[in-house]
């Protein structure tokens, strides 16, 4: 994919979602729940589109995510189903950082 292209890509979803976020803090109840009818379904296939996409081979690697290289074969954990999980099933109080960004957020807050 060009970079062209996938700035285009970035920047539609980007606005969509904070399309979607600013009509939900502006919008009456009965609007909210037609903005859910419409968007939960959306949201809901395109996880499943995602996650089919990174779904786990014969072996239990992910398709995308490990990817043979010359001369040996890198296996890395999926970041689309950890951030699926994170996101859709562990409580708010589970969720924390891993891995190289779990300072991220202690940097920006201190100083």
């Amino acid at each position: 994919m060009d970079d062209n292209l996938n700035a285009t890509l970035h920047t539609g979803v980007k606005q969509q979602l904070d399309y979607v976020e600013g009509l939900l803090g502006k919008a009456d109840d009965p609007s909210k729940s037609k903005l859910a009818e419409t968007v939960i379904p959306q949201w809901a296939d395109a996880w499943r589109e995602l996650l089919a996409v990174h779904a786990s081979d014969e072996r239990g690697r992910c398709r995308e995510c490990s990817k043979w290289w010359p001369f040996r074969f890198r296996r890395s954990r999926c970041t689309v189903w950890r951030t699926a999980h994170r996101n859709l099933i562990s409580e708010p109080a589970e969720v924390t950082r891993t891995g190289r960004h779990s300072l991220l957020g202690q940097r920006q807050t201190a100083g």
